[in-house]
């Protein structure tokens, strides 16, 4: 096994490990945040049956229908509030990750970006404080082992990004920035936690 294996193969134990760590915290914090709506729809739910039997049959029909619809949109706030938690969470564990391994990470996806043409890698401000001097010659460095004629520098420019990169080769912008990844793969987060929750 080459180096360079050995450096994706840690890489993937790495991600792996961050990953298995997301799902631990997040299969938590969906826990208490659905027990939690779950408390509040029921008693809303109460509420509104209380007061129905007071009114009668049929005002009692609608506020059951009310309370159903409004604990299916609270059940779908808190879902979506559980996404965006889940979203947060990863980005702060990203955030937290030794610099040398969050290198290890950028320059794994970038390879796994596979542009086809040289050009300029783009970084947020913060991003670019935390990787090293020859953050790109590394990234360059795996390119000439795979045998392509492409190599990259660090842009100028900030990317207005929480994290990832932003692949600059002429006219073609390859954004693999954590907001995008994660847009990406919203769905596949959505049926992860519902598995989780139902």
């Amino acid at each position: 096994m080459s180096g360079l294996d050995n450096i994706i193969k840690k890489i993937e134990n790495d991600a792996d490990l961050v990953v298995n760590q997301i799902n631990r915290d997040a299969e938590k914090e969906i826990e208490q945040i659905m027990n939690n709506a779950r408390f509040e729809v029921e008693k809303k739910r109460k509420e509104m049956q209380d007061r129905a039997q007071i009114s009668g049959k049929i005002k009692k029909e609608r506020l059951i229908s009310m309370a159903n619809l409004e604990g299916g949109k609270l059940i779908l706030r808190t879902k979506r509030d559980l996404m965006n938690q889940v979203i947060d969470k990863v980005y702060q564990l990203l955030g937290n990750m030794p610099p040398e391994d969050y290198e290890k990470l950028l320059i794994n996806m970038i390879i796994k970006a596979d542009p086809r043409s040289s050009g300029f890698i783009r970084l947020n401000k913060n991003d670019k404080n935390r990787v090293s001097a020859g953050f790109t010659k590394k990234v360059n460095d795996v390119f000439t082992e795979q045998g392509k004629n492409i190599s990259f520098s660090l842009d100028n420019k900030d990317a207005n990004i929480k994290g990832g990169f932003i692949l600059i080769c002429g006219d073609i912008e390859i954004n693999g920035s954590f907001e995008k990844l994660t847009e990406f793969n919203r769905s596949e987060f959505e049926k992860i936690i519902a598995q989780t929750l139902f």
